[in-house]
């Protein structure tokens, strides 16, 4: 009896889903069909795009691992005399954003 009513639960929940998770398929799709399109005719800046993330990602890993073996150097204690700034309510807001605009082309 329970198990029946939980596959009731399920089931429905992915009826409900459905749509939702459809909207985010046809989108997805269509914005790797569009970067597709477009990659080739801007391979520079794509490298120089990757080129520079891939360097921000290697200098904070460096300045991360020089933190945790806590170095004696001038930069490592001017870091640690800097405040740390707290992004979490930033990613926060982007992620409901996000939600918000996906939410709202499923409505239309």
């Amino acid at each position: 009896m329970a198990r029946t009513s939980t596959e009731e639960a399920l089931r429905n929940a992915f009826e409900k889903s459905k749509d939702f998770v459809d909207t985010v398929k046809d989108e997805s799709r269509a914005m790797y069909e569009e970067a597709r399109r477009w990659v080739p005719e801007h391979r520079t800046a794509v490298a120089v795009t990757g080129a520079a993330a891939v360097s921000v990602g290697m200098l904070g890993y460096a300045l991360g691992r020089r933190r945790a073996e806590n170095a004696k150097g001038p930069i490592a204690k001017a870091f640690s005399r800097a405040p740390e700034a707290d992004l979490s309510p930033i990613f926060k807001f982007l992620g409901l954003w996000m939600l918000y605009r996906v939410a709202a082309r499923a409505l239309d």
